[in-house]
């Protein structure tokens, strides 16, 4: 089984005490296996100027049942180590900050024949929707 998603771009984290979740709609029915490789990339960018270590925290999760939303409560299961981009300089304006991310886990004994959701839970850093994500693609393909 393999699933792929590009998602439209969720809304910035609106918390720095707790992960929210990204509501990217990624999914995948493991049919052979159980065992998928999980794979969460895109851009890092800002929505304004922005400070000296703002940044955002993110880390993959999945589950089962209704797909989770942007900036929802953390949900499922969170997997791979936690991953922080926070800007080393203050950008000037709009658009100054967009670095590329991927995280990549594997994932095993998931049931199969169950659908599983895909998404990434995420923080903002020092300031509230201060960064986010842009162009995310979800890829999910059973090992």
């Amino acid at each position: 089984a393999t699933g792929v998603k590009v998602a439209a771009s969720p809304t910035f984290p609106s918390s720095t005490s707790a992960y929210l979740m990204q509501g990217l709609g990624g999914a995948i029915t493991p049919g052979s296996t159980g065992n998928v490789l999980i794979t969460i990339s895109g851009t890092i960018n800002a929505a304004s100027a922005t400070t000296v270590d703002n940044g955002v925290r993110y880390q993959i999760s999945y589950g089962t049942g209704t797909a989770p939303t942007s900036n929802s409560v953390l949900a499922g299961t969170q997997i791979g180590g936690i991953q922080t981009y926070t800007s080393a300089i203050a950008p000037t304006a709009v658009g100054d900050v967009n670095v590329p991310f991927s995280t990549t886990y594997l994932v095993t004994g998931l049931t199969l024949g169950t659908t599983y959701w895909i998404d990434l839970a995420a923080e903002s850093v020092t300031t509230v929707s201060d960064m986010g994500f842009t162009q995310v693609a979800v890829t999910a393909v059973e090992q």
